[in-house]
């Protein structure tokens, strides 16, 4: 999404999340297009950050900055995905005595580079690449043009993570570079600008909670993988491979061969994993594909033929996809979608077994 050359309409009222969250939900679109050029920096500094003092304008920003915001948030729960030129910013001993902050935001840079010194240490994040913002450590930072997403986290949330207290950013940022369960994570944030315009307000905060609570699990998961023994690693693993099937079920060419490429391991050490949890690779995916399938044969609305319907499940051997369905449940795909447009989907034909869900 290139803001450069689009003419945006500011949406009155606009809140300004540089005074902190409002008090309920907000969905807006903010950009620097419709103020005079000379101060749009300005405006955005003023309006729309918080937590990190600005340096002053330099030549190119008092000539134009631009600027583009898609924000969503609520009382507990923000979120932000920015497209703007470059800025240098950071946070002083006296910036941080002056107001303390529940806040820590976790940014993913989707496009350009962070740089700077937290603590004295030199940190960085590169496209595709996380940062952790904890506005209670000083800090200098150098933003080049960019594109990210920013999940603002509560201190008290990430803590509860790590035993009462926030790890130091370069270690969370070394941990998100080193987990497999961060492809997972931009795969889910990637969508955010995308996808948020198009739903409507209860979607938009299912969203964002959502979005809060996968991101504190990843943070979890991803530095106990770094911290712990090879067996925490496995896990690790397991859950990121389980995740990857889920989300692409549909597409009939996925197996253990996409799955090892994606999660940066052999193809040996993804069965040893399924295997140690008790599962094989394929048998996990066919599961999954016909527990989608029937699901989707008990709604009502959906009317769809069945070789529609099991084709969007990855399903398509058509020949023996009955009989195999009829051996895991216990009765055809037809019986289901008959209980259920018969408004019964409580009642099975003689015999049939239940769904069971993992």
């Amino acid at each position: 999404m290139d803001h450069r050359g689009k003419k945006d309409t500011v949406q009155p009222p606009l809140h300004a999340f540089s005074r902190g969250r409002p008090a309920g939900h907000v969905f807006q679109l903010v950009s620097t297009a419709p103020a005079p050029p000379p101060e749009r920096y300005d405006y955005w500094v003023e309006t729309q950050l918080r937590q990190i003092r600005m340096a002053r304008a330099d030549t190119r920003q008092r000539r134009d900055f631009r600027a583009r915001l898609v924000s969503l948030s609520t009382a507990s729960h923000e979120m932000h995905y920015s497209h703007s030129d470059g800025f240098r910013g950071g946070r002083t001993l006296a910036d941080i005595r002056a107001g303390a902050t529940d806040e820590i935001s976790l940014l993913y840079v989707m496009q350009g580079r962070y740089d700077g010194l937290v603590d004295g240490r030199p940190v960085q994040a590169a496209a595709g690449e996380f940062f952790l913002y904890d506005p209670l450590r000083p800090q200098e930072l150098r933003v080049s043009d960019h594109r990210l997403i920013e999940v603002d986290l509560s201190r008290r949330s990430v803590a509860a993570l790590f035993n009462g207290r926030v790890p130091a950013p370069w270690t969370v940022n070394e941990a998100l570079r080193q987990s497999p369960l961060t492809n997972l994570l931009r795969l889910h944030l990637n969508q955010f600008p995308r996808l948020a315009p198009r739903l409507g307000p209860d979607e938009q905060v299912a969203l964002l909670r959502a979005t809060s609570a996968f991101t504190l699990e990843i943070l979890r998961g991803a530095c106990a993988g770094r911290m712990n023994a090879a067996g925490g690693h496995k896990d690790e693993l397991f859950l990121a491979a389980r995740h990857y099937i889920d989300s692409r079920l549909e597409q009939p060419s996925l197996g253990a061969g996409e799955i090892a490429a994606f999660l940066g391991c052999s193809r040996a050490t993804l069965y040893r994993v399924f295997a140690e949890q008790g599962e094989g690779v394929a048998a996990y995916i066919r599961e999954q594909r016909l527990q989608r399938f029937r699901r989707l044969l008990e709604d009502p609305l959906d009317r769809r033929p069945l070789w529609a319907v099991a084709q969007g499940c990855g399903l398509y051997d058509a020949s023996n996809l009955s009989q195999m369905f009829k051996r895991r449940f216990g009765c055809s795909p037809r019986d289901v979608r008959a209980q259920a447009c018969a408004g019964t989907p409580g009642a099975l034909p003689a015999g049939a077994r239940r769904l069971e869900t993992n």
